[in-house]
């Protein structure tokens, strides 16, 4: 069928595709073809019309919209067409189209088609609409006596309906369980699981069970698992403790471990306490944070069976939090013996996995925990085990252990051999007792020609204690006439830089204004980010640049990535010649949820609705019991490590964000803690869980994670950023002497940051200095270090931005070609991604430049031949490059950096995040499209 778009016209009111049906006329379609009301050319043109049917809830047109939906294979278009027929008044519809001929008549041969895509087509279209009358039509389609594909979308499907007792969907329902019992292979069983679980209905608990407890294939146990957790099963843990204590099967362990932890209640605390006794980690593990998450869940409404007491849980938050967060106060009614346990695991137990899952769960028990915990955990603060050490130091700061005072301070300013326990200690005395620390550490500094190691750690701790005191003491510093070092003012300038993201130099009168100015002098400002509001009004006020050739090269790709998805949800970049690499469908679904997220679409409604909700239900479902993922090598240490784990719980995470309900919301929270725990305490992430050494790429991937979980309400640790921000100082070029303009901190996008400044900073792979180095200077890694700092609560108005766009700005992107050598730059569209997030964010000059590359390349060099590659970006020709659909994903999120995160300007709380866009390379009202595409 031809993709042109053709021109509609009104007839009688009603508008109408009146250009005749293509020759290649489908036996569906046939039934129809006297219909003076059709609806025919391009899908998006469709699509189009369909919304407007849809707005006038036009039951004449219900025929029509059945006939077009089965016609294309973009399912959305079918999804959208069942949402117009769910709108419509159905009395009126059960008057008319349910009582007439042609319905009946057109549905038997849409049954009968040939073409397997006509019926995964009508599966979604019948499926949203979800009529009563429909119940046979969808058992047909899920019973499996079409091919795998048909089925799978059929049960996918069946699970938007919304049975009662008024209308059951009996024989649905029976196709579901048979799915359940009888699936010839792995996606069918679990597209069965997903329609049990969203129907929530009891009678399909055992065959759940039985998937749980005996399916070897990698994913159906799991989904099983969650599943049971949306039904609501409660009935006890013992038979998945039994199964994971005797399985030799790595599947099977893995669903029967995530049975332990998502389906456990109050009343299997004792079994739980037996399990943490084990001698295999991962029991001990599983049942530990099982005991851990209890309360969690239980404030958000998520513990089987719960029936009232839960609070209400808003999706976001303010725009600034408390500075310290105060301790949670859940009211779970569980004995005391499950937190003497946990204070004994912290202390005694032999994995610092299992020894972490504790201290989550002592955060989580919250002020129920605060008397045992401030009795026994100050003791630990000297254990010889450095890793028990740093969790007892940073229990005694969020529980505020005044009596681990001493033991504390003596760390902060002595510790010279373990730099992520110094860290932990500075943080430590912010909630242990920040006067008292204060003025200790004001006593320990001497103004001296050469600073002892003690003073500068003392500074250094000043940076780590938010408050009013701090900052004067450091400003005093800073700016004193005393002959205080210059190390020693260096290290103030640093610690201010820390408190407060800035930079301005050692002029007292500037930082007093600035703090007398500022609301939340502390913390950065929490943005909510709305694309689709963000996106209307780039499009409709020409903001920052966005052209009809970008948005038209976003919806094509968006397109492409849609019909690339598997029937289950997930997104394989190993297939169909796509070059990217194998076993990486959590990482690759991540990627492409965000890329759907990004362009203000949603899980609950409209274009591409489906695609988003089943890709985020997929990693939601298939998620192992601790929160991670599977890694290509089959375990924890792999060169993608981090990159699988932050590109699938960023992906989660921004679902759960947009999402309408609470389902993934423990899974989002569950892989936030798997992240947190596997960083390497006082640095960040690379190949493995708490790596020997840390990378910035890899860090970056697990940043954006937990800083969007920050933003839709998630619990991050702080001690997870702290160690963002130590590892970044370190990669990070000096840039002493270089400061901020306050005049810079401006709230209006189209202000110039770096007027007549030309110095550079960078950002390196590994540490700035360190021998493996050499060549490691990349331009991409400087692009991620300003992205990193930027959500991190840096201004493009402090030093390091200025200098770092200033060598962005000499190496504007260029189709496949750029510096090669020192710069070593070998992942272009990884460079041009993240360039263009930077670039954005500094406006001005900046983006001006790298705007008028972005939007010519981009379009220009999209696929638009063969059909099967059409609306895609080829790969670079680099080893490890992620392939088709890593490429593809990045270039989409890079034009829609127009409006997928707004600008972090400046800190008076006025821009509505779109600014005027007026000098930022935006064409005015009624400019030509640029950059056209091919």
């Amino acid at each position: 069928m031809s993709r042109r778009l053709l021109a509609p016209c009104a007839l009688l009111g009603t508008l109408v595709v009146v250009l005749g049906l293509p020759p290649s006329l489908s036996s569906s379609r046939r039934a129809l073809a006297g219909n003076t009301y059709r609806l025919t050319g391009s899908p998006e043109a469709i699509f189009e019309e369909i919304q407007k049917i849809q707005e006038r809830k036009d039951a004449e047109a219900a025929l029509p919209l059945l006939e077009a939906s089965v016609e294309f294979p973009d399912t959305y278009l079918a999804v959208a067409a069942g949402e117009a027929l769910r709108a419509m008044p159905q009395d009126v519809l059960e008057t008319t189209l349910l009582a007439g001929s042609a319905f009946p008549k057109w549905l038997k041969s849409a049954l009968k088609a040939k073409e397997d895509r006509e019926q995964v087509a009508l599966a979604h279209v019948l499926g949203t609409w979800g009529h009563p009358t429909l119940d046979e039509a969808m058992a047909y389609l899920a019973s499996g006596r079409r091919s795998p594909e048909v089925q799978v979308a059929g049960l996918m499907m069946a699970g938007s309906l919304r049975p009662s007792k008024e209308r059951p969907f009996a024989k649905t329902r029976e196709a579901i369980n048979d799915g359940l019992r009888k699936g010839r292979n792995q996606e069918i069983l679990c597209a069965a699981a997903s329609a049990a679980g969203r129907w929530r209905d009891s009678s399909f608990t055992d065959p759940l069970l039985g998937i749980v407890k005996g399916d070897r294939d990698p994913y159906p146990g799991l989904y099983a698992v969650w599943a049971l957790k949306e039904i609501g099963y409660a009935g006890g843990v013992g038979s998945f403790i039994y199964v994971a204590s005797k399985s030799p099967k790595r599947t099977t362990l893995q669903a029967n471990l995530k049975a332990i932890t998502e389906l456990a209640t109050p009343a299997d605390v004792d079994e739980l306490l037996g399990l943490s006794r084990s001698s295999k980690q991962d029991l001990r593990d599983a049942a530990v944070l099982a005991l851990g998450r209890m309360p969690w869940r239980w404030v958000r409404g998520r513990l089987p069976g719960q029936v009232g007491g839960a609070e209400a849980v808003v999706t976001g938050g303010s725009d600034a939090a408390p500075v310290i967060r105060p301790l949670p106060s859940p009211t779970l009614d569980v004995p005391d013996k499950v937190i003497d346990r946990l204070l004994q695991i912290v202390g005694e137990d032999s994995s610092w996995e299992v020894r972490d899952a504790a201290r989550q769960g002592l955060l989580r028990y919250g002020t129920r925990a605060a008397e045992k915990v401030l009795a026994k955990v100050p003791a630990l603060v000297t254990s010889n085990d450095a890793d028990v050490a740093q969790t007892a130091v940073e229990l005694c700061g969020l529980f505020g252990a005044k009596d681990a005072f001493d033991d504390v301070l003596k760390i902060a300013m002595f510790e010279q051999k373990n730099r992520a326990l110094r860290m932990f200690a500075y943080r430590a005395l912010e909630g242990v007792d920040p006067e008292r620390a204060i003025q200790e550490l004001r006593e320990a500094i001497r103004p001296r020609p050469k600073a002892k190691d003690s003073e500068l750690s003392a500074v250094r701790a000043l940076g780590y204690i938010r408050t009013k005191a701090s900052f004067d003491l450091l400003v005093d510093l800073l700016t004193s006439v005393q002959p205080y070092s210059e190390e020693m003012q260096r290290e103030a300038e640093l610690a201010l830089e820390r408190q407060t993201g800035h930079r301005f130099g050692r002029l007292r009168s500037v930082w007093v204004e600035w703090f007398d100015r500022v609301e939340h002098p502390f913390l950065p400002r929490r943005k909510q980010f709305n694309r689709a509001a963000n996106r209307e009004a780039a499009i409709g006020r020409g903001l920052f640049g966005v052209t009809p050739a970008t948005e038209r090269a976003v919806e094509s790709g968006l397109a492409w990535l849609a019909r690339q998805q598997h029937g289950m949800g997930q997104w394989d970049g190993n297939e169909k010649g796509f070059a990217g690499i194998v076993n990486c469908e959590p990482a690759y679904t991540g990627l492409a949820l965000l890329t759907f997220l990004g362009a203000g679409y949603l899980t609950d409604h409209g274009k591409y609705c489906e695609q988003i909700r089943r890709g985020a239900e997929f990693l939601a479902a298939t998620q192992f019991y601790d929160g991670s993922y599977p890694v290509t090598g089959g375990g924890d240490d792999s060169w993608i490590f981090a990159y699988v784990i932050g590109m699938a719980v960023w992906g989660l995470n921004e679902a759960y964000g947009a999402a309408s309900d609470s389902t993934m919301a423990d899974a989002a929270q569950w892989g936030i803690d798997y992240l947190v725990r596997t960083q390497t305490p006082g640095a960040g992430w690379r190949y493995g869980a708490r790596y020997v050494n840390s990378d910035t790429s890899a860090t970056s991937w697990v940043l954006m994670a937990t800083k969007m979980a920050d933003i839709v309400g998630l619990d991050v640790a702080q001690k997870s950023w702290d160690g963002v921000d130590d590892w970044l100082e370190r990669c990070t070029t000096d840039i002493t002497g270089e400061i901020e303009k306050p005049e810079d901190l401006s709230d209006d996008y189209e202000h110039e940051v770096g007027i007549q400044r030309m110095f550079e900073a960078f950002t390196s792979y590994f540490e700035v200095g360190d021998a493996d180095a050499s060549g490691r200077r990349k331009l991409s890694m400087t692009a991620v270090g300003m992205v990193c700092r930027f959500f991190m609560g840096w201004k493009r108005s402090h030093p390091y931005m200025i200098g770092a766009a200033n060598i962005l700005l000499r190496n504007t992107p260029e189709w496949m070609s750029g510096p090669t050598q020192d710069q070593s730059l070998q992942f272009f569209h990884y460079y041009w991604y993240y360039g263009t997030l930077a670039m954005h964010q500094m406006g001005g000059k900046y983006w001006r430049a790298w705007n008028q590359k972005i939007k010519k390349m981009y379009p220009e060099h999209q696929r638009l031949t063969p059909d099967e590659l059409a609306g895609s970006w080829d790969p670079d020709a680099t080893r490890f490059n992620g392939g088709r659909l890593f490429s593809t994903p990045l270039s989409i999120m890079s034009l829609e950096a127009y409006y997928r995160f707004s600008p972090l300007l400046g800190e008076k709380g006025a821009d509505d995040g779109h600014g005027n866009g007026k000098d930022a390379g935006a064409p005015g009202a009624g400019a030509p499209d640029e950059g056209g595409s091919k």
